[in-house]
């Protein structure tokens, strides 16, 4: 019988009862920290199957003990936290929910988007310390005929651009393969697919959806980023490490940049320090895809993927 061991102590019950129906031997997590490099290494000697997240690091380390795994699952969109070695052994299988929290990756973006340019937590503040308009430092803008630019067309990058529909915005887009997302124009005149100094130069509010791979990484760099303007709002809802956040930094101590938002994990504490003095960011510690629901859609997701492939 195959041994399944998931790493993820608050899986969702009815998903595991999916499992269940499995030929296979269960192991859920107890409650607690979750399992670090060495621990995974014990669990790929014993168990075929694993179910982690994106916070479990499979390590070329891991990948050298794993002789008895066959299936890696990860609650993930991305899988930039498993090594190569795994991914290019033909004889393990890694299953990943690439679909499953579209919908909150992109409004917890527009979430950011009208946080910023709506000046709400300025606003809060103003309110609860009885300064009123003066506290906010400036009227709010519209999104209404702005300019957004999307680098990324891809699921979530698609579903931001519906969502800007919607607030009347024109749209500008940057995407390595744009002869394949022609369905976001239909209906919708203002859309243009640009190159990306294009997009960085002419946008009102720039948002950025892309996996993290070699070509992405620091995709948004010193050069590049110099071509925004000053009036411009930058939204990273994507991996950290896509956009330089030393350049970013000097940008808001320059006052050349008006607002960004980025979706962190709170292990990067030096980068938080330095753009929490800003009053124009907000950070969110990395939830830009969870939800109560995509967590559900997640754990179902995956568990339905692991009956089809057992069976």
């Amino acid at each position: 019988m195959l041994k399944m061991y998931i790493a993820i102590s608050d899986y969702d019950r009815n998903a595991l009862k999916l499992l269940e129906k499995c030929n296979v031997n269960i192991t859920l997590r107890e409650i607690g920290p979750r399992p670090d490099e060495d621990e995974l290494i014990d669990l790929v000697k014993e168990n075929d199957i694993l179910i982690i997240g994106a916070k479990e690091k499979m390590t070329s380390k891991v990948y050298e003990n794993a002789s008895q795994l066959k299936i890696i699952g990860t609650l993930s969109i991305g899988i930039d936290h498993i090594s190569d070695k795994f991914i290019s052994d033909k004889k393990i299988n890694i299953i990943s929910c690439p679909n499953s929290n579209v919908s909150s990756t992109a409004e917890h973006t527009f979430a950011l988007i009208l946080a910023l340019t709506k000046k709400l937590f300025l606003s809060h503040k103003a309110t609860c310390s009885l300064t009123g308009r003066e506290g906010i430092g400036g009227f709010p803008n519209d999104l209404c005929g702005k300019t957004i630019g999307v680098i990324g067309c891809g699921r979530i990058g698609s579903y931001v651009i519906n969502l800007a529909k919607a607030f009347n915005m024109n749209i500008l887009c940057h995407t390595a393969h744009p002869e394949k997302h022609k369905d976001v124009l239909i209906g919708y005149d203002s859309i243009q697919f640009i190159k990306l100094a294009e997009l960085l130069s002419n946008s009102d509010v720039i948002t950025i959806h892309l996996p993290l791979t070699e070509k992405t990484n620091n995709f948004l760099n010193g050069a590049n980023l110099k071509l925004i303007s000053p009036k411009t709002y930058l939204i990273n809802t994507s991996r950290l490490d896509i956009v330089n956040s030393q350049s970013v930094i000097n940008m808001l101590n320059g006052n050349l940049l008006k607002g960004y938002a980025v979706d962190i994990d709170i292990e990067h504490r030096d980068i938080i320090k330095d753009l929490s003095k800003h009053d124009n960011v907000i950070l969110t510690p990395h939830t830009a895809g969870v939800s109560i629901d995509s967590m559900i859609r997640m754990d179902t997701d995956l568990a339905l993927q692991l009956v089809k492939l057992i069976k």
